[in-house]
């Protein structure tokens, strides 16, 4: 029976309303012990209690009658307070509330702490990357001779040690080692290599380049050691430094590459100023030299449109042809004659050009062109350049020019 009452609507209906009931008491007991705080009681000013020690700031706020929520109370780590001082706290400094209100601390749980790693036969550049990470800084770097180390540049020990806990923003000492003590040696040869090779070379042999210099040698190999101080063959102690003078490699030669104004007139050209003889053209527009025709057939000396051919001159109706006087086997113009007209069959000129510069050498242009013609174009080049070019006969040059 009783398990069938609370199946029924009225037994669902009684559980609801005593939830309701229970649910409505718990609230009003809430508001009953915190409204006073906001409500009722003296008004106070709240100090300012940032950056003072938690125990310090508490007694002032217990002082003035304040509660402390210490629950609530909430740790940051902060590298501008030491551990357990005040950052923060609400309500706000200067802020007017009632002095039942609690306060509620926010303190520093100091500086974030970070682990020393191990960097031993490490370099310092690698310790500089790991430590930054860290958020740790790379103190004093000290350099000793060690048998047991022999690696030169490489870490020996670190101040403090590995594992050992920090503030973010300390420093760690690095202890360099220079490899074994320095012993009396010929120094190796270094000339005819790479700037590669030459390292690596005067890395076994215990040697290292202390200072690389440029020189530019347009016929020699790019990162080619050209020299070295001290020389080759002279006595040495090992662990000493070496200063290489190396070809200057081509992107470096001058800055990069710069822009060149290819220049060049094919021979056998007019001269500038020289008039070239325009043809005659003709009453029907034809272009050729004007032919006399001599009187038409309306003055009745001839019986058809041909022209008249003069006494003495060669038949067929050919035209008529004026001897040619010479003087030392050249033909002599009369005055006021023009000058023969340019033959548009003049043969064409094969032009090459060459260049030559820090990257290598390579044709520029391979064309035919027209005797007199002038030729440019732009071309960038790299490092000292020379231009070489060659007309019909390809085997000599006919002019050689450093641009």
């Amino acid at each position: 029976m009783r398990w069938r009452w609370f199946l029924t609507l009225n037994g669902v209906f009684t559980i609801s309303v005593l939830v309701m009931i229970l649910w409505a008491g718990s609230v009003l007991g809430f508001l009953y012990s915190w409204i006073p705080n906001y409500v009722e009681g003296e008004v106070v000013t709240i100090p300012d209690l940032e950056g003072l020690p938690a125990e310090r700031a508490k007694q002032r706020a217990l002082d003035l009658g304040l509660k402390v929520n210490y629950a609530a109370t909430e740790t940051r780590n902060d590298a501008s307070q030491p551990r357990g001082y005040v950052l923060s706290h609400v309500p706000a400094p200067m802020q007017t509330v009632k002095r039942t209100r609690p306060i509620r601390f926010i303190l520093s749980s100091g500086p974030e702490r970070s682990t020393v790693p191990d960097l031993r036969h490490k370099t310092v550049g690698q310790a500089e990357f790991e430590l930054s990470i860290l958020g740790l800084r790379t103190g004093m770097v000290a350099h000793t001779h060690s048998e047991r180390l022999p690696t030169p540049q490489s870490i020996i020990a670190t101040t403090p040690g590995a594992g050992t806990e920090l503030a973010r923003g300390d420093r760690v000492d690095l202890l360099v080692s220079l490899g074994p003590r320095p012993v009396e040696m010929t120094m190796p040869t270094l000339t005819g290599l790479t700037l590669a090779e030459a390292r690596k070379l005067a890395t076994d042999e215990l040697l290292y380049v202390e200072k690389v210099e440029r020189r530019r040698a347009p016929r020699a190999k790019a990162d080619l050691v050209l020299a070295q101080i001290p020389p080759a063959g002279s006595r040495v102690l090992s662990g000493s430094g070496v200063t290489l003078t190396v070809n200057e490699p081509p992107a470096r030669a001058s800055g990069g590459s710069r822009l060149v104004i290819i220049q060049h007139t094919v021979s056998g050209g007019v001269p500038d100023d020289a008039t070239v003889p325009v043809p005659d053209e003709g009453a029907d527009g034809s272009i050729g030299p004007a032919v006399d025709v001599g009187p038409t057939a309306d003055d009745g000396s001839s019986d058809n449109a041909e022209p008249a051919v003069a006494s003495g001159a060669p038949g067929d109706g050919e035209p008529p042809t004026a001897p040619v006087a010479t003087e030392n086997g050249e033909p002599v113009l009369a005055d006021g004659a023009d000058d023969p007209a340019l033959d548009l069959g003049t043969p064409l000129i094969r032009v090459r050009i060459m260049l030559r510069d820090d990257t290598g050498y390579r044709e520029l242009y391979d064309e035919m062109a027209r005797p007199g013609e002038s030729i440019s174009f732009p071309r960038n080049v790299v490092g000292e350049a020379e231009l070489t070019v060659y007309e019909d006969d390809m085997r000599e040059p006919i002019r050689r020019e450093t641009l």
